[in-house]
């Protein structure tokens, strides 16, 4: 998105639309269709594609999805925008004509004409139909959209729960779209650009956001993706060694908008249209590359908390005349966002004597042992045991101790470990104690990240779903350093 000094929004659209004639909409008038095309370029040289803009105006009622219908397969349409001025109508038939335009992947506009300049207006059920494009556009100011207050919503209608489950579906916030309803009462409750993107029934081009963990550097990292009609926005979460988060969030635009990511001299993060946070100046600002501009940032407790609680977390570079930005919608992937910065908490900073983590001695019972893996042949005697009684379950992540001991070429070593696991992303960190064949602590490592792959796996998945564990593998209350000596210093059933 581009705005220009003073802040004027000017978002392109994702595809030109061919200009068609504005009818008058009343709210007595049929809704009727009309379909203008023009040719676009193709994804190979010399290739052009067919586009709709297809005109919707007028009230929606009894044959208006088989009218549709018709002219999309008499045409042989297969990519469109539909451009709606409509007062509303059956709101059956609206959400059958939502539907209908979601299986086909045709996106939606509201306006009398393909010019964003020109008034238009989508109110009450319209609004049910516009919901079901895949890229949803809206321009503020000439152009309406209303949502039908509580005391004015009909009552032969869909469903309420039919109704927001088909919103839900196409990314609307149905909680914040009841409260638009409410808010509406014996009237209608019209948004700006603003609110109707904040509710999710507006995207103005913008694919939902996914989510994926890669590794860097032996470490997990979130990474966040979003393709919106003009930029692509990335954002990568990387925990700190030593506590805390990374962030480094990446706007890219297109190959005609490449200008807006080179020369910027300054870069902030704006969340919820609202506040600003993360700025920086010069070369702290980002570097380009490519397409792209990238900014590192370190985010503090006030920035991560921010990231958890917006809705949306625009990427802005700024120019000296305009500053251009990408999106990334935030309220989609909180959950996985907040499961990620959970496993980000700083490990304690006690020493080993006097950390909780950590008591005088790990020998003794009271402890609930399951035999997690084991390995023996001659010279290389190792085994892993974890305590499920230590086991404590938050959300999608769990923490247990375990304990290890080998015996390599005559050298034994024996270990406790605080482990914390996401039993959905199957990573985790362990901070890992020595202790001597006594079970008393002798030195500290650093927490460690540790893939799925790994042997972590061993500990976290049966800790996540207990019917992994096998019940001949349960050893019981006992002393888990008694017995990982004693099976170390034993040679019954090596092998060569």
């Amino acid at each position: 998105m581009l705005v220009a000094a003073p802040c004027v929004a000017q978002t392109a659209p994702a595809k030109p639309a061919a200009a068609v004639a504005t009818p008058a909409t009343t709210p007595t008038t049929p809704m009727t269709f009309q379909a203008m095309s023009t040719l676009l370029p193709g994804p190979g040289k010399g290739e052009n594609r067919r586009f709709f803009a297809i005109l919707a105006a007028g009230e929606i009622g009894p044959g208006t999805v088989d009218r549709f219908r018709a002219l999309v397969r008499g045409k042989g349409i297969t990519d469109a925008r539909i451009l709606f001025d409509s007062l509303g109508g059956s709101a059956a038939e609206a959400l059958a004509l939502g539907k209908a335009i979601r299986e086909l992947g045709f996106d939606t506009q509201v306006g009398a004409s393909g010019n964003e300049h020109e008034p238009g207006t989508c109110a009450a059920e319209c609004v049910y139909a516009f919901a079901g494009g895949t890229a949803r556009f809206f321009h503020a100011g000439v152009q309406r959209l209303g949502i039908m207050g509580a005391g004015k919503m009909a009552t032969d209608g869909p469903a309420a729960a039919t109704l927001m489950a088909f919103l839900a579906g196409e990314g609307v916030d149905v909680d914040a779209y009841a409260k638009a309803v409410a808010a509406g009462g014996q009237g209608m409750k019209w948004l700006d650009r603003d609110s109707a993107e904040l509710i999710g029934i507006v995207n103005n081009g913008s694919a939902p956001p996914t989510t994926r963990i890669e590794m860097e550097n032996g470490r997990p990292m979130l990474v966040i993706r979003q393709q919106n009609s003009d930029s692509t926005a990335i954002a990568d979460f990387t925990c700190g060694s030593e506590g805390g988060i990374y962030a480094t969030l990446v706007a890219i635009s297109t190959p005609g908008t490449a200008k807006y990511v080179t020369g910027f001299t300054a870069s902030d993060v704006q969340f919820d249209r609202d506040d600003r946070a993360l700025g920086e100046t010069g070369e702290k600002a980002g570097q380009t590359k490519g397409y792209g501009a990238a900014l590192v940032r370190f985010l503090s407790p006030a920035a991560a908390t921010r990231i958890l609680t917006a809705r949306e977390m625009i990427i802005w570079l700024r120019h000296p005349d305009y500053e251009w930005g990408a999106a990334v919608t935030l309220r989609f992937v909180r959950p996985q966002i907040a499961a990620y910065f959970k496993t980000c908490a700083p490990a304690p900073a006690q020493p080993v004597e006097s950390s909780p983590l950590v008591p005088d001695s790990v020998a003794g019972g009271g402890k609930d042992l399951v035999l997690a893996g084991s390995n023996w042949k001659a010279g290389h005697r190792s085994m892993v045991l974890l305590d499920r009684a230590s086991i404590v379950r938050t959300g999608n992540s769990v923490s247990l101790v375990s304990y290890a001991g080998s015996r390599i070429d005559g050298v034994e070593f024996f270990s406790m470990e605080a482990v914390n696991y996401d039993c959905v992303t199957n990573i985790g960190r362990g901070s890992v104690v020595e202790v001597d064949g006594s079970g008393k602590p002798i030195s500290r490592g650093k927490d460690e990240w540790k893939p799925g792959d790994n042997a972590i796996s061993l500990i976290g998945k049966p800790a996540c779903d207990a019917s992994l564990i096998d019940p001949r593998m349960v050893i019981g209350d006992g002393d888990p350093i008694a017995l990982l000596r004693r099976f170390v210093e034993s040679t019954a059933g090596d092998q060569p």
